[in-house]
C-alpha cells in the first residue's frame, strides 16, 4: 500500500513539473531563415530580411512560399536593427530558425567580428547556419525571387546541404568561428551574386587578419575541396584526349570518387616543408571517340596522367594566390603547431606562411568507363 501511495505522489509531481518551460507562442513571433546583413554610408548596419507567408497555419519550412514581404530596417548595430523591425511589424523577430545569413563586401571587410560577436551570443541562434558574402548588396540576394523556387532561403540552405558541385564550399557559422577565432587557420565564405532573378554561388572569399581580402575562383576552389573536404562530393573533371587521337578538340570527361588528402610538414633549416598528397579513384564518363581496337590500359593511363597534370596545375595556382595573400586556407599551421611547437612559439605564421615550401603529389587511379565494358582484346 505504501508503494502504490509512492509512485501515485511521484505520478502527481511528474505532471505538475512537466512541461516547456521556454514555450513560445508561434502566432506573437515572425519566424524567418535568413537575413541579410549591410552598411550604409553612415556606418549603420542595413538587415535585411524576407517575411513568409504561410500556406497552412503552420510556419514550417515546407509550408513557405516565394511571396512575402522583404523588408529592410537599419541600426547601430543588428540587433537594434532587428528590435526596429520587431517593433514595426507588431511582432518578435524570432531567430531559432535562422538557415542563411548573407553579408556585403564592405562588411565582411571591416567589421564581420561585431556580426560573429551578435550571433555568436544570440542563445536561439543555431550555429549550424550558413554564412556567404554578396557580391554586391545583401538585400539584393535576400529579395530574388527565383520562379522555380518554393521558398527561396530554405532552397538555398539546402542547396548547401546537398552540395553537388566543388565550385564552392558550405561553412557554418560553428565551423567560421572555429577557424577564426583559432590558430593556424584562415577562414574562408563562399560568395553569391544575384544573375536573373537566380541566386549563384560561385567561389570563397578569402580572410587574413579577420578581415575579407580577396577570393578564389570556383576552379581553384574545386582544387582547395580536394585537400580540406576531400569526401564532399563526387566531382566531374574534363581532359583532352588528344595524345591518343592525335585530335586537340577531343575530350574526356571522368567522374572521381573516393578521394582522400593528407597534409605533413616537416621542419628543415629554419623553414617549413607541407607535403600534400592527394588520392583518388576515377571513371570515365564520356568518351565519345574510343576506337574498336583501341589499347584500353594505354587510355587509361593517358587519361591518369592528363588529370593529375590539370589538378596539379590548379593546385600549384592556388597555392600561389593563398601566398600573394599570405592567408593560410589550407590550415598549414595547424599542422606545424601540433609537430614543431618550440619553432611555433619563436615565429608569427601569419608572416611566415609565405615562405613555406609546398610538395605535391597527386594519384589518380582509373577504374572503369562507368557501366561500359570493354574489351581489352
Amino acid at each position: 500500500m505504501k508503494k502504490l501511495i509512492f509512485l501515485s505522489y511521484i505520478l502527481i509531481i511528474v505532471f505538475i513539473f512537466t512541461g516547456c518551460w521556454d514555450f513560445k507562442q508561434i502566432d506573437n513571433y515572425y519566424i524567418i531563415t535568413g537575413l541579410g546583413i549591410d552598411k550604409n554610408e553612415d556606418g549603420e548596419f542595413v538587415v535585411t530580411t524576407r517575411i513568409p507567408v504561410p500556406i497552412t497555419g503552420l510556419q514550417t519550412s515546407s509550408t513557405f512560399t516565394t511571396e512575402g514581404r522583404v523588408i529592410s530596417r537599419r541600426g547601430n548595430t543588428i540587433l537594434n536593427a532587428l528590435q526596429k523591425m520587431g517593433n514595426e511589424l507588431k511582432k518578435e523577430i524570432f531567430l531559432g530558425h535562422l538557415q542563411v545569413v548573407i553579408i556585403s563586401r564592405d562588411i565582411a571587410k571591416s567589421d564581420i567580428e561585431r556580426v560573429i560577436d551578435n550571433f555568436s551570443r544570440n542563445p536561439h541562434v543555431q550555429r549550424k547556419l550558413y554564412l556567404l558574402i554578396s557580391d554586391k548588396e545583401a538585400k539584393d540576394i535576400i529579395g530574388s525571387v527565383n520562379p522555380l523556387d518554393v521558398a527561396p532561403i530554405p532552397d538555398l540552405a539546402n542547396m548547401f546541404d546537398i552540395n553537388k558541385t566543388n565550385n564552392f564550399i558550405p561553412v557554418t557559422l560553428d565551423e567560421f568561428i572555429f577557424k577564426y577565432r583559432g590558430i593556424g587557420y584562415a577562414p574562408i565564405l563562399p560568395l553569391a551574386k544575384v544573375n536573373n532573378n537566380i541566386i549563384e554561388v560561385n567561389g570563397m572569399g578569402v580572410f587574413h587578419d579577420d578581415n575579407f581580402i580577396g577570393e578564389l575562383n570556383g576552379e581553384e576552389t574545386r582544387a582547395l575541396s580536394l585537400l580540406i573536404s576531400p569526401d564532399f562530393t563526387s566531382e566531374y573533371y574534363t581532359v583532352p584526349g588528344g595524345d591518343v587521337n592525335n585530335d586537340e578538340k577531343t575530350y574526356i570527361t571522368i567522374r572521381t570518387s573516393n578521394k582522400s588528402s593528407k597534409i605533413k610538414v616537416s621542419l628543415e633549416d629554419s623553414h617549413i616543408k607541407a607535403f600534400l598528397t592527394i588520392k583518388l579513384n576515377a571513371r570515365i564518363s564520356e568518351y565519345s571517340n574510343i576506337k574498336r581496337n583501341q589499347d584500353i590500359q594505354d587510355l587509361y593511363r593517358m587519361v591518369e596522367k592528363q588529370l593529375e597534370r590539370q589538378l596539379l596545375k590548379d593546385l600549384e595556382s592556388l597555392i600561389k594566390k593563398s601566398k600573394d595573400y599570405n592567408s593560410d586556407i589550407f590550415g598549414i599551421g595547424k599542422y606545424v603547431r601540433a609537430n614543431h611547437m618550440k619553432y611555433w612559439d619563436k615565429i608569427n605564421w601569419e608572416e611566415e606562411y609565405a615562405n613555406t615550401e609546398f610538395k605535391i603529389n597527386i594519384i589518380v587511379n582509373l577504374r572503369s568507363a562507368s557501366s561500359t565494358k570493354i574489351s581489352i582484346d
